[in-house]
Order: structure tokens, then C-alpha cells, then sequence
């Protein structure tokens, strides 16, 4: 982690403390040197390692003057039995995997009640950007086929009270639970539903964001002219975040004085036509296309128009 303090003083000094599960190590910092328009300027920089979420304070002092600064650091530790899907695009994130006999990787939910059962898992958090209408299969290709069991919780640890469990609402032994779920962190926990059992297993989930991206406004043209003809449609798009890539890549989307107004741009031979489709989208959402049609047409004067098999003739009377 890096820190820059700067100051009109020169006796600039950085200091790291931390609080929670989280330690700073072996800080260090470079010298003072002047920095135009501010004064001076030194940085620092330190190790941090982690054993749960915690917080991380820098303090900077000059010429009896203190500030400080404190950022919030989630611990993120990775074990055996954890594979993140990260943060979820619309449509379908797969996975496959293998739940194995390992002590660290055991269910506090399934077979809980009694002992002697132990149900070895695997992991999958996940995050969505948006609300969201969310389907989590889980099942088994494998020879002999897994007997699967799913557990979802909410947040990024398999812990408390689960969002919802299910055993054999998928096809045959698989496993599935759908739902609608709040923008968040959630944690998929796969697992057995016989005790001490393994194998492979296949992990599907479909996101459909409750939210869609829209364009407004795009619409194709029909331009006369000669040579090279180019073509500038104004349109907008919301929400304004939203990032839209034309294809093909010879046509190009910029942004306007809004955030949300957009112009899609293209150059087209005479006589031409190209169809332009724009994609617009950003996390949380549903992306959106649109395809339009810009047609370049030569112009009746134009000196480039060669007309053949016309010749003079002189009438007889």
C-alpha cells in the first residue's frame, strides 16, 4: 500500500497503524523533495498482511501539524476449498469442480445436527452490481454421478443462517435454487448430500439484472454526396455509465458534453450502405443493441457519374 503526503514544509513524516485483523510491515519512505505548485512531496509505502477485515491509518505530521487518513481493508484469504466467480455479467458464468476429502473444507451447515456426518464442500462467492433474478444448478456428469447438495448464503463467508438450501429440485440428483436476490456478496457453498462423499461436480449460474440498459434516440440515414460520405447520429443512453462499443470497428461511439449523450460515427464509400450495431452496457444491468443502417448515395451532379451508350443523333424530317 502507498501513501503520498505533500505540504508546503519540508519535514514531511509518514506513519502507518492498524487496527482489526490487519498488521502493516516493514514501511518505508523516500526522501522529501520539492514539488511544484504544492511545496513538497515524500512517499510511503507498506506490506500489509491480514487475518479478517480491519482498518488502516496513515498519519502525516509537518511543522507541528498532523492529518491523518483511514481506509477500510477487507481480508480476503484463499483456501483450497474457494473458487470466486467475481462480480456476475447477465446470462450464464460457469464453473467445474471437485469436492474432495479435505478437514478444511467441511459443511457447518449440512449434516450439522449430527456429528458423525461430515459433508466436504466447495466454495463460490460471488458479487451482483444490480438486483437480480438469480438460477444456481449444480449437478454431476461424472461416472458414478455425485449426489449433490447447494447452500447459498449471503455475504462472502458460509456462515449464519443460509439464504436458501435445496437438494434435488434440479433434474434427477442435481441441485438448484432460484431466486430473487439484493445487488450484494453471496457465497455458493456445493456440497454432498451423502455424508463423506466426493467427486466432480459442474456449477452453473444465471443472471438475468432486473435493470436494462436503453438507447434512445439512434436512428440509421440515407445521405447523398460523392467520394466519402460521413455520418454523425446524435443518441443517448442510460444509464449515463454505460460504456457502447459500435460493430463493426470501423464505425465509433463518442461522448458528448453529457455524460449520457452519445454520437455514433462512420464514413461510407459512394455508392455504399453499412449496418452499425451499438452495444451499451454496464454492470448491474442488461446490455442493449441496436442495429441501424446508413446508406451513402451518389448525388445527381456528381462529376464522378460516367453515363455510357448515349450518342449524338440528328433528326431527319
Amino acid at each position: 500500500m502507498t501513501a503520498t503526503a505533500q505540504g508546503a514544509h519540508g519535514g514531511l513524516s509518514i506513519a502507518w497503524t492498524a487496527t482489526g485483523g490487519v498488521s502493516v510491515a516493514a514501511p518505508t519512505q523516500t526522501a522529501v523533495v520539492p514539488t511544484p505548485g504544492v511545496g513538497f512531496s515524500r512517499t510511503s509505502t507498506a506490506a500489509l498482511a491480514c487475518t479478517a477485515d480491519g482498518t488502516v491509518t496513515v498519519t502525516v505530521s509537518a511543522a507541528g501539524v498532523t492529518e491523518t487518513a483511514a481506509v477500510s481493508v477487507t481480508c480476503d484469504i484463499a483456501v483450497a476449498c474457494d473458487d470466486p466467480l467475481g462480480e456476475l455479467a447477465a446470462g450464464d458464468t460457469a464453473r467445474s469442480g471437485t469436492i474432495s476429502a479435505d478437514a478444511d473444507c467441511v459443511s457447518e451447515v449440512r449434516g450439522a445436527e449430527q456429528a458423525w456426518r461430515v459433508h466436504y464442500v466447495r466454495r463460490h462467492t460471488f458479487t451482483l452490481a444490480g438486483d437480480a433474478t438469480v438460477t444456481i444448478d449444480v449437478g454431476s456428469a461424472a461416472t458414478p454421478k455425485l449426489d449433490t447438495w447447494l447452500i447459498l448464503f449471503k455475504g462472502r463467508t458460509a456462515e449464519g443462517t443460509p439464504v436458501a438450501q435445496d437438494g434435488h429440485s434440479g433434474p434427477g440428483t442435481d441441485s438448484r435454487i432460484a431466486r430473487k436476490l439484493a445487488a450484494g456478496d453471496y457465497t455458493i457453498e456445493a456440497t454432498t448430500f451423502f455424508s463423506r462423499a466426493t467427486g466432480d461436480y459442474d456449477l452453473n449460474v444465471n443472471t438475468r439484472y432486473d435493470k436494462q440498459v436503453t438507447i434512445s434516440g439512434l436512428v440509421g440515414a440515407t445521405k447523398t454526396g460523392s467520394g466519402q460520405v460521413g455520418f454523425a447520429r446524435p443518441f443517448t443512453v442510460a444509464p449515463a455509465t454505460a460504456q457502447c462499443t459500435p460493430d463493426p470497428d470501423t464505425a465509433t461511439v463518442t461522448t458528448g458534453t453529457g455524460s449520457a449523450d452519445r454520437t455514433l460515427t462512420a464514413s461510407i464509400n459512394t455508392p455504399g450502405q453499412l449496418k452499425v450495431t451499438v452495444t451499451c452496457e454496464t454492470a448491474g444491468y442488461v446490455a442493449a443493441s441496436q442495429t441501424v443502417t446508413l446508406t451513402a448515395q451518389h448525388s445527381q451532379h456528381d462529376p464522378g457519374l460516367v453515363l455510357h451508350g448515349l450518342h449524338r443523333r440528328t433528326a431527319h424530317r
